[in-house]
């Protein structure tokens, strides 16, 4: 019996061409974006698989509670380490530290790399196979680097890199190691691991700061433990709770405590502040993977009424069969059986489109995803089965359920009951859901879009064109600022411990000097020059000036500082004055205007601005627009006479650029999903077109041998698919709006909403692939020579 049903299944394919080629293709596309995800997903789980000691490994964090409610830190203490290195249960403790990466010179010739400071213990917990050097003292002494594979072919070609020497902006490395590129993807992401016992040696050049318990967040480093065996965790949680109990110094606006998370809950786990790898929430990836199901829908939507329509075409079939004695249940699986053919041959199709497209579909995700590889593997031929299987139940049970239910008579005579199937309510209803989805993805292409050009040009308070960022590093900023300025093309220069617009900077506690309340602030340090080179308005008071003495106890806040705060006072009596976390008594010299620290989708909060050359990390050039490439050149030039590290130099609107990937990354996957489900609706519209006119014919051609014009007959076939168009816009547009509108509002605290040009834009676009479709089929019946069409019949 089975086999008859793909005999005949295969036999009814064959014979309607047209249909099998639309729904096929149809479910290729579908089926191969939601195949991809799963792929994707199914890559996700499997991070750092290779690792044998997986078990084991465990990541130490840090929960901090503050007013403001949790925050879950991957970083912790770096003295934690030595704490731990001690516990019985566990058998070896690696520290990592995020800050090497950069430029590398070697023979002239620079390449960008990243990576981590890793200390000797590296090794030992993670399992990485090496192809030159020793894994047990290839990080033990300092100032040694451990290549992959591909970094050292990028720097030295075919050239052994072994034991060669190259250029950092922290010193010369020697190569003590080259190992393989890992198997699978891992959220240790690096292309070179610098010795960590090289930073006690860049601490005294000023690179890095020293260790103690003060949480600081500038420097994070990750502590992983290997641990001996379950019983183990317990131990070292302990120990972790009298850590933060008796160690750590106590804050009565935040308190911290530790805990352990295994290495494969990190990437799937819960989302950390500053994490050294990439995060995939499981909510967000189940989220993500709903919203391809809604390109799945739309190609089964499609064979449900292609299936429909064709209603005539097998009336007689099923209705010989229910008289010869057919059962309801055979019908039903005769259908299923045709569906599950098509989602087998399309489920190939899609592993082929699969294949051509995940290269683009990582690239297009690159901002925001560290896969390396997207690998098709057993699994994922399993995977494409089960969605052939699952689409072909998801497809075929309406149209098995809808013949089976036809009575014989009715099917011989191929006529069906008012109000049923039949009636197209259902196909209708289809068909609005797929272009009440298109427009949906249109209006987010376009709103994305908006929001996306309202960032780039976002007026954040400050001036940001031809701004100029050089990381200090190793230089002392009184040479660069001497040097600098002396410099053709260089207007003025100025210094701050972080990159406005970019956020890089703290949050501190401060109180009133009057009664002792509280309130949490951002706080950055800049010089004397940086409201003047920024273009920021000084509101009230006066700025920095570098002729008063102690200037470390004044500061500057502002506007918003002051609403919250409430204590400036141009008169100077003691509500000018507030402590700051470090218990000091600091007076409020100036309000400046609000600008924007950190990205522009966050609100601007309170900010304590503070006078610390120590503190220091960026020099901010303002450059002449017409004498830009040559400014650099020269700037170059002066640096590489005050330090032995590379020149690094970014516009300030690059780094601004940089906050708003996730925008970018938004568009082109709505774009491209946005694109199938339209390719999707109007290949099925295209099918409902072809069958509902050709089912016509005879009628068309006595109407125009009665006179009427090919325009009419075009709209007479028409009309009634448009109004489905027009149906799926009124639908559409404001379930959009509402979803697009609160998703937006609430990324961005500077929202421009959604306007009408992008609702027309969407709707029109909408209506064009549509109405292009009605009129090509409708036209091509209508011009269709009526003594043809009638001596067919």
């Amino acid at each position: 019996m089975l086999k008859n049903y793909f005999k005949t299944g295969f036999r009814n394919l064959s014979k309607h061409k047209l249909f099998s080629l639309l729904n096929i293709v149809g479910l290729s596309i579908g089926m191969s974006v939601t195949l991809l995800i799963l792929v994707v997903f199914e890559n996700v789980v499997k991070f750092d698989d290779f690792q044998k000691n997986k078990d084991n490994i465990y990541r130490v964090y840090t929960e901090e509670s503050n007013p403001d409610g949790r925050i879950f830190w991957a970083i912790t203490f770096p003295e934690i380490a030595n704490v731990l290195e001690a516990n019985q249960s566990i058998e070896k403790v690696t520290r990592i530290n995020s800050g090497f990466s950069g430029d590398v010179t070697y023979t002239k010739k620079e390449i960008s790399l990243s990576g981590y400071f890793a200390d000797s213990n590296f090794f030992s917990v993670f399992n990485y196979k090496f192809l030159s050097g020793n894994p047990k003292t290839a990080l033990t002494d300092p100032y040694n680097i451990v290549l992959t594979e591909k970094a050292a072919h990028k720097i030295f070609g075919k050239k052994n890199a072994f034991g060669e020497t190259i250029n950092t902006k922290f010193g010369d490395f020697t190569v003590s190691g080259i190992i393989k590129e890992p198997a699978g993807n891992s959220h240790l992401s690096f292309e070179t691991l610098g010795s960590y016992s090289t930073i006690s040696s860049l601490k005294n050049k000023g690179f890095l700061k020293n260790e103690s318990w003060n949480w600081d967040l500038k420097n994070p480093e990750y502590v992983y433990l290997l641990i001996k065996n379950e019983k183990g965790i317990a131990s070292v949680k302990n120990q972790l709770d009298a850590i933060a109990d008796d160690i750590i110094p106590q804050n009565e606006n935040i308190s911290l405590s530790f805990d352990l998370q295994n290495i494969d809950d990190i990437v799937m786990g819960k989302q950390m502040a500053m994490t050294i790898g990439p995060s995939y929430p499981l909510l967000d990836s189940m989220i993500f993977l709903s919203i391809t199901l809604l390109i799945l829908f739309p190609a089964c939507f499609n064979y449900i009424n292609l299936s429909i329509a064709r209603s005539l075409d097998r009336g007689r079939e099923i209705g010989i069969r229910k008289i010869l004695g057919g059962s309801k249940k055979q019908i039903a699986a005769q259908f299923i059986a045709e569906t599950f053919i098509l989602s087998i041959i399309a489920s190939l199709g899609s592993l082929l489109i699969v294949e051509f497209i995940k290269d683009e579909f990582l690239m297009m995700l690159a901002p925001a995803s560290r896969l390396k590889i997207i690998d098709i593997t057993f699994t994922s031929y399993f995977l494409a089965i089960l969605l052939a299987v699952i689409t072909s139940l998801i497809a075929g049970i309406i149209p098995a359920i809808y013949f089976s239910r036809q009575k014989p008579l009715e099917s011989l005579a191929s006529k069906v009951k008012p109000g049923s199937f039949g009636a197209l309510n259902l196909r209708k209803a289809l068909v609005v859901i797929q272009f009440a989805l298109s427009i949906g993805f249109l209006i987010g292409i376009f709103a994305f879009m908006k929001q996306y050009k309202h960032a780039l040009n976002f007026e954040m308070g400050f001036n940001k064109k031809n701004i100029l960022v050089t990381p200090l590093a190793d230089v002392s900023y009184n040479i660069l600022e001497h040097e600098f300025k002396n410099q053709s093309g260089v207007q003025s220069v100025s210094f701050s411990s972080t990159i406005p617009g970019n956020w890089g900077g703290s949050e501190t506690i401060v109180k009133s000097f009057e009664n002792n309340d509280s309130i949490k602030v951002q706080e950055i340090f800049i010089d004397e020059n940086y409201l003047e080179n920024f273009g920021i308005d000084l509101l009230k008071g006066s700025g920095f000036n570098t002729n008063s003495p102690k200037l470390n106890e004044f500061v500057l806040v502002n506007r918003q500082f002051e609403k919250e705060f409430n204590r400036f006072n141009s008169d100077g009596n003691e509500k000018d004055k507030i402590l700051t976390s470090e218990g000091k008594t600091a007076t409020i010299i100036g309000v400046v205007e609000d600008f924007n620290i950190t990205p522009m989708e966050k609100e601007i909060k309170p900010l304590l601005i503070r006078f610390d050359p120590d503190k220091y990390r960026y020099a901010f050039l303002s450059l002449e627009f017409d004498d830009i490439s040559e400014s650099r050149k020269n700037l170059e030039q002066v640096w590489n006479s005050a330090s032995s590290t590379p020149f690094e130099a970014k516009f300030l609107e690059h780094y601004l650029e940089e906050a708003f990937d996730m925008y970018e990354i938004a568009i082109k996957v709505l774009a491209f999903q946005g694109l199938l489900v339209i390719v999707i609706s109007c290949l099925g519209l295209l099918g409902m077109v072809v069958f509902t006119t050709r089912n016509r014919i005879k009628e068309i051609g006595i109407r125009k041998i009665l006179g009427a014009s090919e325009g009419n007959l075009i709209w007479l076939l028409s009309k009634s698919f448009a109004t489905l168009l027009l149906i799926a816009t009124v639908i559409g547009v404001p379930i959009s709006y509402l979803l697009f509108d609160f998703t937006l509002s609430q990324m961005q605290f500077q929202y421009v909403g959604i306007g009408f040009a992008e609702i027309f834009i969407s709707v029109s676009i909408l209506f064009l692939f549509g109405g292009s479709v009605i009129y090509w089929q409708t036209k091509k019946v209508a011009s269709i020579n009526p003594v043809d069409n009638l001596r067919n019949e």
